[in-house]
């Protein structure tokens, strides 16, 4: 079967490429930021602006994973899409698969419908999402709304938000 990947994945594709090279190089002035011991003081504003590119390569990388040729249908992409979060839409991807891949399309997700070793991947997954995704999407999103020395409404400092003396 030939492959003919619809415009808008191709789109995403190239998106996750130039976010690809946007990190590399972002990463590598940082390098030499540390290795000239930041004289310009600008390592914490490339720690700031390296976290975002992550925050958008994520989000970017969900749309792709949406949208690969043989994965998910119209009316799932639609289901995950209205999740109000993007931690729900990965969630919810997630959970789409499952149900997809194990053809359970209404039943709770769980050990008795999954089986044990299924249940657990399940978790450790949507585990992995609320704790290392979680943090990146939260500082992406305080990063696009300027949030660039001080998160607000957080309670604590992040450590994304390195500080400047």
């Amino acid at each position: 079967m030939t492959r003919s990947p619809s415009k808008i994945y191709s789109q995403h594709v190239a998106n996750l490429r130039e976010l690809e090279a946007a990190l590399s190089s972002v990463g590598r002035l940082a390098k030499a930021s540390i290795a000239q011991r930041d004289p310009e003081r600008s390592l914490g504003s490339l720690i700031r602006l390296y976290a975002f590119l992550i925050g958008a390569w994520a989000e970017c990388r969900l749309k792709k994973l949406l949208h690969e040729e043989f994965g998910f249908t119209a009316a799932e992409r639609g289901e995950v899409l209205k999740g109000k979060t993007q931690l729900d839409q990965w969630e919810l991807t997630i959970d789409c698969a499952f149900r997809k891949h194990y053809r359970i399309p209404k039943a709770e997700l769980s050990e008795r419908t999954l089986g044990v070793s299924v249940a657990s991947r399940r978790t450790a997954l949507r585990s992995a999402l609320g704790t290392d995704l979680r943090i990146v999407i939260e500082i992406r999103n305080k990063l696009a709304h300027g949030q660039w020395m001080y998160p607000f409404n957080s309670g604590v400092n992040r450590p994304g938000f390195p500080r400047q003396s």
